[in-house]
């Protein structure tokens, strides 16, 4: 019996127009979201790759300006901006970003919302961190449609349109009464009629995942759990339906109960815990605004030895005797550049604190909701969460502090770079 139910459930779904054009159309939406999260990831690899290219060019041209003749004014300013340390911390800026996982196309996550490069200036690194904008507004209010779009918020919708009149449909027909009258077994008959969709179901994801592996050359390790993962939930999704069928009302009734339940757990339940993050964790960005304004010196001495006096009794390692005019401007500024930084870290990392608290808060919403926890997985598996870019703008307060002391090291000493000691110049990583 069971065979024969099977075969006729499979043979119903093929020749049904209706359910044929919402494949195709899952394959046509599916095709779309790989090319666009492929289209996506190439741009940020491609701005990365020009990024490297940049930054090597730059550094082979201070290494070039020691050996140039420095007779005249621009030659030897050129010189003295390579070799002059407290000239060269304020020329010479960097750029850092946040490689994508090739994964990534499955899953842009937030790699849509946050910056993913950045250029710094040692001097003063919250002058200008936040002041990249490479983002369009107004895409970011359509959003990007990539292939975790269509598993997590189109797919179910297939599935609901295969299953929401899995019971109802007979009996409107005037058909129930002699199925059940008819099959040895009304459970046997209806499970038999389930597992045949579930088969569908499974196999059209299978297949969906299959396209996404060969679009992206079987380059992916984790497409076989998030398979898993997508599986379980698509399981979700027909016991749902299943259960609506259970209420025994019309197939109208069915579709509208369901598609408010598909609202409930892709809409109002991420909005409403967003929103409730957002009044529980706040994010002040006006105050680290303040640490981005240009460091701002008086010329009087005794103002810029107070400075230093401050920042020595931090770093102490540093001390120098020196009061020479030029000397004590260019310490001071760069004392007062550091000292600002120390309070845009504390600031940034508050801020770091309450989106990994956002995030660990929306994480434990998810456990009680699939569609949440299904997007996070793909974002944890491709490297796209929350969690990832906050430890990206750590990297860049460690890149940093690591290029203040490279400059520090001559600025509080001997003033003198060298082509040997660019060699030891901190690289991102």
């Amino acid at each position: 019996m069971y065979i024969k139910i099977i075969k006729y459930e499979f043979k119903y779904f093929l020749r049904n127009k209706i359910f044929a054009l919402f494949l195709f159309s899952m394959l046509i939406i599916s095709a779309y979201a790989l090319f666009n999260g492929n289209v996506y990831y190439n741009k940020q690899v491609s701005v990365i790759h020009k990024l490297k290219e940049k930054d090597s060019i730059v550094l082979e041209t201070i290494l070039q300006n020691f050996k140039i003749d420095t007779t005249g004014e621009t030659n030897d300013r050129l010189y003295k901006n390579a070799s002059k340390s407290s000239w060269a911390i304020f020329d010479q800026h960097f750029n850092v970003y946040w490689n994508p996982s090739v994964a990534s196309v499955i899953c842009i996550g937030n790699r849509d919302i946050y910056p993913y490069y950045q250029e710094i200036v040692p001097v003063s690194l919250y002058m200008r961190l936040f002041k990249n904008e490479i983002s369009n507004p107004n895409m970011l209010l359509i959003g990007n449609i990539d292939f975790s779009y269509v598993i997590i918020f189109v797919f179910p919708l297939f599935i609901v349109s295969l299953l929401f009149n899995l019971l109802s449909e007979d009996k409107e027909k005037g058909l129930g009464l002699f199925l059940y009258t008819n099959a040895e077994s009304v459970q046997r008959f209806i499970f038999a009629r389930l597992i045949s969709y579930i088969i569908i179901i499974l196999s059209i994801l299978l297949m969906l995942f299959a396209f996404a592996f060969l679009f992206l050359i079987g380059n992916i390790d984790c497409l076989v759990e998030l398979f898993i993962f997508s599986s379980i939930y698509s399981l979700f999704w027909v016991v749902v339906c299943y259960m609506v069928n259970l209420i025994g009302r019309s197939s109208v009734f069915n579709i509208s109960f369901l598609i408010s339940i598909w609202l409930t757990f892709s809409l109002l339940i991420p909005s409403a815990s967003n929103q409730l993050a957002s009044i529980k964790y706040p994010i002040n960005t006006e105050e680290i605004s303040k640490t981005m304004r240009r460091v701002q010196l008086s010329d009087a001495d005794h103002e810029l030895q107070a400075v230093l006096n401050k920042f020595y009794a931090r770093y102490p390692q540093y001390s120098n005797p020196d009061t020479t005019a030029t000397n004590l401007f260019s310490r001071a500024y760069v004392a007062q550049g550091q000292l600002s930084d120390l309070e845009g870290d504390q600031l940034l990392n508050g801020i770091c604190e309450k989106m990994l608290q956002k995030q660990n808060f929306l994480k434990n919403v998810a456990y009680f909701n699939p569609s949440m926890y299904l997007q996070q997985k793909f974002a944890n598996e491709t490297e796209t969460n929350l969690t990832d870019y906050v430890w990206y703008l750590k990297r860049i307060q460690q890149f940093n502090l690591e290029l203040k002391e490279f400059y520090f090291k001559k600025i509080f000493t001997d003033d003198k770079m060298s082509i040997d000691y660019y060699k030891t110049l901190p690289k991102w990583k």
